[in-house]
């Protein structure tokens, strides 16, 4: 049995916007950073699944993406952030052990 992963994904309040936008949507090589976070989770042994916590629309829209899809063969789960980081890490935690 592996561990959840949990990427916190939020972009409200405390997140700081780098070129006009939340961090975790910066491209790099045409591939945002949230998608790279996951993609390196897939190789990670002891992760046996993957939760992201943010915006959930803008981040289905980014893993509907089929090229996508193809590097992720863990359980992918995405939640819809809340009013802070506490309370993102805190629900998708909780969320993370009553769905394992």
């Amino acid at each position: 049995m592996g561990i959840p992963a949990i990427v916190m994904a939020g972009d409200r309040g405390a997140a700081k916007a780098v070129y006009g936008q939340s961090k975790v949507y910066l491209e790099v090589a045409g591939v945002p950073m949230v998608a790279r976070i996951v993609i390196t989770l897939q190789q990670v042994a002891e992760v046996d699944c993957v939760w992201i916590v943010g915006d959930s629309d803008r981040l289905k829209a980014i893993f509907d993406d089929p090229n996508l899809r193809d590097q992720i063969h863990k359980p992918l789960t995405i939640t819809e952030q809340h009013a802070n980081l506490y309370e993102n890490a805190w629900e998708t935690f909780r969320t993370s052990l009553i769905h394992s």
